[in-house]
């Protein structure tokens, strides 16, 4: 307690060995401590009175002091010296709860603690004031609990005495119940007589006393069939088992006979067939009876394999792949510890896994990978022998997979445009087998023929190519084409539009004309050619009205395409044109024959300055000027044309007469 103006925060107490810290509750300007000191705090570890002088800022002095008390270390209480449990009990070993602190020898910081083992517990503790104090040692001793073991038969007839016991040990109490008979003898003993009446049960009590007054007990049962006849119970609580593996069934002890439906005598039988089981049993007076039927079934096991590479190249990354046949794997395990269904792996080595189904068959299988310096491979040659030209010939490329591991063709390249080969990579091919490549030519040309095909060949983590070569010889054949070109003779109103065609007939049975080049003329003045369709135009030239025109048509793309001049017919003497072939030929690695017949274009009707010839009845609606060699000059209303417009042409023009929706209706000659 502080007795002067200056207040000093310390504890209470304080205990011996303990570091305490005081302090004025207020700062001022200097502090001078009993013990020397001159901080505004000071740290203490003995009990006694603590005075300071202190100046403040108007330089005004004042004093306070406060007496500390000794402390008394605490002594917590976890319980007995010793303490008694039995094994797979818990025991709380607990300390006070008013402490600030705590440790167990254990490393726990509460309160209290859970134990199921033996051993020596204590406690430390620090209270409020920072005093420590440790509790005396608690020794836990675990005593055993016994281990019963009913043995005897699980079946009886009715009012039989059948004995059962138990193991004897020292120091063990025993105490029977019986349900559905009657203890004759042996009560509080390892061994009793039953007499049974009905269908019960035995329960055995057994006790290990403890050294503080209290036992550790264990409860053991068994049920017991009770009837005219034995009706023992099969022991064997499984009914399956994996393919290839085995189940045992057995029987209780005690029982003078036993009898297996399979013909196998003794209390148990080791079976490796599905089916039915059952045993007869006969005790020592005579009594039998036959078990319950177990029914036995035998799941199949999962048939496992590996796919991936067995082999890689340099640091490459694989991926190998567990498969089940029926896939009927539901975990997986690989000796690398992964429990997944594929693995990823750069390191050679044996990879085993296993594989369980959901009825706890396994299987395991591995696969060793090996570092690989090349993929042997081989491909035999392909000689097509002589052919003739444009026949297809077939002949077959053997791929040969030398490895102890699957690869794959990835590329299959010989470079040609006549030749295709099927089928088309990727193509798988097993270990030490092979494929065959179906390898079809088309000779186009002839003479000899020869490539080196390259194929690509991977495992999946490296890649190697090998070469092979293909050859054949094209015998000559007779080139014969024939074509046939026509122009009809074409009579027609003129002013007319006209779409004359240039037929083609061409004899090529080889298939070798790839186009037709032809020169074609006629007079423009006549006949003015406003389109070519279905042709290539490579020169276009006009000479004293007569126009010239050289076409190409792609022959071997649209050999049916049929090209046509598209104009109209003018009003311009003589009205006629011939339209004729002045030459033909075509594109073909072979002798060609021509033909030509030409054509002529008319134009129908008389004609005078100022007389209109009508078509149609058609009510015309618009004028459309032309000169005679066929340009368009302007386009008047009909009706201004009738109302006497003056024109202003000032030469004789052509005049042609349309309806409301363009149509041609009727032409004249126009003359001022």
């Amino acid at each position: 307690m502080c007795h002067a103006r200056v207040e000093i925060t310390a504890p209470r107490l304080i205990c011996a060995g303990v570091t305490k810290s005081i302090f004025t509750t207020q700062t001022y300007s200097a502090y001078w401590w009993n013990t020397g000191a001159n901080t505004r705090s000071i740290d203490i570890t003995m009990p006694g009175r603590y005075s300071v002088i202190v100046l403040d800022a108007f330089g005004v002095t004042d004093s306070g002091f406060v007496d500390v008390g000794i402390g008394s270390p605490p002594k917590p209480y976890i319980g007995n010296s010793y303490e008694y449990i039995c094994s797979g009990d818990i025991v709380v070993l607990r300390a006070q709860s008013n402490f600030a602190r705590y440790l167990w020898n254990t490393g726990e910081t509460t309160n209290e603690i859970k134990v199921s083992s033996g051993g020596a517990f204590s406690v430390s503790v620090e209270d409020s004031s920072g005093c420590v104090g440790t509790s005396d040692v608690t020794n836990i001793v675990v005593i055993q609990k016994p281990s019963p073991q009913i043995n005897g038969v699980n079946a009886a007839c009715r009012d039989a005495l059948v004995v059962y016991n138990a193991s004897n040990r020292s120091g063990e109490t025993y105490t029977w119940f019986v349900d559905g008979g009657t203890v004759v003898s042996g009560q509080g003993t390892s061994t009793i007589t039953v007499s049974w009446q009905r269908t019960g049960r035995i329960d055995l009590r057994i006790s290990v006393n403890r050294p503080d007054g209290g036992t550790c007990d264990s409860l053991q049962s068994l049920f017991v069939r009770v009837g005219d006849k034995l009706q023992p119970e099969l022991l064997t609580r499984k009914n399956s088992f994996c393919d290839g593996g085995s189940l045992t069934l057995q029987a209780a002890d005690g029982f003078a006979s036993y009898l297996w439906n399979t013909g196998v005598s003794g209390k148990s039988i080791v079976v490796t067939k599905p089916g039915s089981y059952w045993v007869t049993v006969t005790d020592g007076s005579g009594c039998s009876g036959a078990s319950d039927t177990l029914r036995v079934r035998v799941w199949p096991k999962p048939n496992l394999s590996i796919k991936g590479p067995t082999g890689f190249c340099g640091t490459n990354t694989i991926t190998l792949v567990a498969e089940a046949e029926n896939d009927d794997v539901v975990f997986w395990e690989w000796n690398t510890g992964a429990k997944t269904r594929s693995i990823q792996t750069s390191a050679f080595g044996t990879y085993s896994v296993i594989g369980w189904t959901l009825d706890g068959c396994m299987d395991t299988t591995s696969i060793i990978v090996t570092p690989i310096t090349n993929i042997g491979a081989t491909a035999t040659a392909v000689d097509f022998g002589t052919v003739p030209i444009a026949q297809p010939v077939t002949k077959l490329m053997r791929v040969q997979n030398l490895n102890n591991f699957d690869i794959i063709v990835t590329s299959f390249n010989h470079g040609r445009t006549d030749i295709t080969a099927t089928p088309l990579p990727p193509i798988p091919i097993p270990a030490n087998s092979y494929v065959d490549f179906s390898l079809t030519w088309v000779p186009l040309n002839e003479g000899d023929m020869s490539a080196t095909v390259e194929i690509v060949v991977s495992n999946g983590a490296c890649t190697d190519t090998i070469t092979s070569l293909i050859r054949g010889f094209v015998k000559p054949m007779p080139r014969n084409i024939f074509i046939d070109a026509r122009i009809a003779d074409t009579t027609l109103s003129v002013g007319s539009e006209l779409s004359l065609p240039i037929l083609l007939s061409v004899s090529d049975k080889l298939g070798l004309l790839q186009s037709v080049v032809m020169s074609v003329e006629w007079n423009n003045n006549v006949f003015r050619v406003d389109a070519i369709t279905n042709a290539t135009i490579v020169s276009d030239a006009t000479l004293n009205g007569y126009r010239t025109v050289q076409l190409v048509i792609d022959y071997a793309s649209s050999p049916t395409l049929v090209p046509s001049l598209i104009g109209r017919v003018l009003l311009t003497p003589p009205f006629n044109t011939p339209v004729r072939f002045l030459n033909l030929s075509g594109n073909a690695n072979a002798e060609i024959a021509v033909n030509t017949e030409n054509g002529s274009v008319t134009g129908s009707g008389c004609f005078l300055p100022g007389r209109l010839v009508l078509f149609s009845s058609k009510t015309i609606s618009a004028v459309k000027i032309f000169t005679l060699d066929g340009r368009f000059v302007r386009s008047v209303p009909y009706s201004d044309y009738s109302n006497g417009l003056n024109l202003q042409l000032g030469r004789p023009h052509i005049m042609y007469f349309h309806d409301a929706k363009d149509d041609l209706v009727g032409v004249g000659l126009y003359s001022n």
